[in-house]
């Protein structure tokens, strides 16, 4: 995967070491598709998802005072 190109180094400020990330396996003539230079932590659109499936934001905050988000 590494030799075809299809891992992208990305940079993060935080991380001592840049992030590697799959990118698209398929390409087009004439462009080339982008690696997104932001690579989401760990649960930063958990809030985001809950919300769009229906839940509260009490609902949220009860799943968090439970540690299950």
């Amino acid at each position: 995967m590494a030799a075809n190109g299809y891992i992208a180094p990305v940079d993060k400020p935080e991380a001592a070491a840049a992030t590697r990330v799959v990118r698209v396996p398929v390409g087009f003539s004439g462009s080339a598709a982008a690696v997104d230079a932001h690579v989401p932590e760990l649960g930063e659109h958990t809030e985001q998802v809950l919300l769009e499936v229906g839940y509260s934001w009490d609902d949220i905050a009860a799943l968090s005072a439970d540690g299950a988000v």
